[in-house]
């Protein structure tokens, strides 16, 4: 699970951190990040998508342990590139993040920082024979990396790492060359304890609305395209899972289904919801349902991950769902779940049932400084006090305050202006 994230130079944060360590220094189930819009929430979540970014920056076979939708693709992306996109706006000075994570039971904290040219620095520390040690330490200047190699490979890692690393990541590098080896080959030169460790960032599991997957895989493209043959099993899964779901949510659903038809190029396969409507059992096409059900149904495998045992990362989680769906459906997650959700949202009635420790307020000031805490440390929290209605009020802060407007003056001279230019 997410122990820590802490980001310099990143987007609209000059120095953040988002602890999510509860308890003893166990890491939080539950996440819920608040904040008025643009404020920044977004931004914190991408520093998690940056990471699996930064895998991404070669040749990467992106599949998971499942080996659904194996395959390998070519991207240009670099480090550099990165760099351009996610560096502080108006600043020249490196991104630095530093990522902990919790893995059977130790925790692993990896260090990256980049300058306008790439990879300046890159660091996992973590544990070898059960002891707490740097796996390898990577500068301009300086590599430190024979641990995680104990044979013969580590001399061709060397070697790759010294063409490659600045415009890319060592484990970028690592992924890519180790689609082209065998398992038993990996197994004995490549040290265990990293090789968990990059798998542990190829599973998390995140979700933006404005990057929904477009893919043949119905775990990542849920409402229909086109998929190989091979596929069919999990579509049926898929299925038959998202019916078991929305039958529990929607008192009007009968089932939920995939619509069929085989071509030369596979199984195009549609979703569709047989619902009860006036007395009888229509068949309707997920595209004409409502967007909150769409949303639901592009979260659903996110859901999944989560109450499974992974870590899940989502994005106005409650976007486009009515309120109290929204709280029936977090309190269900929150009882089932054996993994970690990390989410924003705006809606306000979680607070109710949400754990003061888990609950966070990404605050702005007038100055445009911002800060995050949790409400468990903002203010003494009783069994009898009302999150909503602290939060509400600005007693916990993270809520717009919207000035004086004159809204009939605005439009007035806005109108005016067109009908001098336009004649409107």
């Amino acid at each position: 699970m997410i122990k820590r994230i802490h980001a310099e130079n990143f987007l609209c944060f000059r120095d953040i951190t988002l602890d999510l360590a509860g308890p003893k220094g166990k890491p939080l189930g539950c996440a819920l990040i608040y904040g008025e819009n643009g404020s920044g929430k977004t931004n914190l979540l991408h520093t998690l998508w940056f990471l699996k970014a930064s895998l991404d920056t070669r040749m990467v076979d992106w599949a998971n342990e499942l080996s659904i939708g194996r395959g390998i693709y070519e991207t240009t992306e670099h480090h550099a590139t990165l760099f351009t996109e996610y560096s502080m706006i108006g600043s020249k000075d490196p991104i630095r993040l530093e990522y902990t994570f919790e893995i059977d039971g130790r925790d692993a904290t990896y260090i990256m920082e980049l300058s306008p040219k790439g990879m300046t620095k890159e660091e996992l520390v973590y544990v070898i024979n059960g002891r707490k040690a740097t796996l390898f330490s990577i500068t301009e200047n300086d590599m430190d990396m024979d641990r995680c190699f104990p044979g013969e490979f580590r001399k061709d890692m060397r070697m790759n790492v010294q063409k490659y690393w600045g415009p890319y990541s060592m484990l970028s590098i690592l992924v890519k060359e180790s689609n082209n080896l065998s398992h038993i080959f990996a197994r004995d030169n490549i040290s265990p304890e990293l090789t968990k460790v990059v798998q542990y960032v190829k599973n998390l599991s995140i979700y933006f609305p404005d990057r929904r997957s477009i893919s043949f895989n119905p775990l990542m493209n849920a409402r229909g395209g086109q998929m190989p043959e091979s596929f069919e099993p999990v579509m049926d899964a898929m299925a038959e899972a998202m019916n078991d779901f929305f039958c529990g949510l929607y008192s009007d659903i009968e089932s939920v289904r995939y619509v069929k038809t085989r071509t030369q190029g596979g199984i195009d396969f549609e979703l569709v919801f047989d619902k009860r409507i006036e007395g009888k059992t229509v068949t309707v096409p997920l595209y004409k349902e409502s967007s909150g059900t769409r949303k639901l149904v592009d979260e659903f495998y996110h859901i999944m991950v989560c109450v499974h045992g992974g870590v899940e990362v989502v994005d106005e989680m409650d976007s486009g769902i009515h309120d109290v769906l929204m709280k029936d459906l977090f309190g269900c997650i929150k009882d089932s779940m054996k993994g970690q959700l990390i989410a924003t949202t705006h809606n306000t009635m979680l607070l109710q049932n949400s754990d003061p420790r888990g609950t966070y307020i990404l605050d702005i000031d007038g100055e445009g400084y911002r800060t995050i805490r949790s409400v468990y440390s903002i203010a003494r929290t009783q069994k009898c006090n009302n999150n909503t209605k602290r939060y509400l009020e600005g007693d916990l802060g993270g809520v717009p305050v919207v000035g004086y407007m004159d809204l009939e003056g605005i439009a007035t001279r806005f109108f005016e202006k067109l009908e001098g230019s336009f004649g409107l």
